[in-house]
């Protein structure tokens, strides 16, 4: 427990979201469940990671994003790259069309 009673900006579950599972820490049941449904066969695509792919479903559905505006908040969109866990990158992690195969396989 917080010392204080109460966590600071920093240490909230809220803040620290789904990036403070990404930074290293083993992946949880749901993560590994998911990666399981999605087989590395070596063809194709270069995979994408099934969390992320559901993260940015979720928040385009947050949002009203279409897959072209999701791909260009995931490099300009602050938020999101804090909640994608890309802060800073210059680049997205996904493509339009990953985000429409993606939604294909559910």
């Amino acid at each position: 427990m917080w010392p204080n009673g109460a966590p600071s900006a920093a240490e909230s579950p809220a803040v620290r979201g789904p990036r403070h599972h990404r930074s290293g820490a083993a992946p949880g049941p749901v993560t590994q469940q998911l990666e399981s449904m999605y087989p590395t066969t070596g063809a194709g695509e270069p995979p994408y990671p099934p969390a992320l792919m559901c993260m940015v479903t979720l928040l385009q559905g947050y949002v009203g994003a279409l897959n072209a505006e999701a791909v260009e908040l995931s490099v300009v969109g602050l938020r999101w790259q804090r909640v994608l866990g890309c802060l800073g990158a210059a680049t997205s992690a996904f493509s339009q069309g990953a985000l429409q195969a993606f939604r294909e396989r559910g």
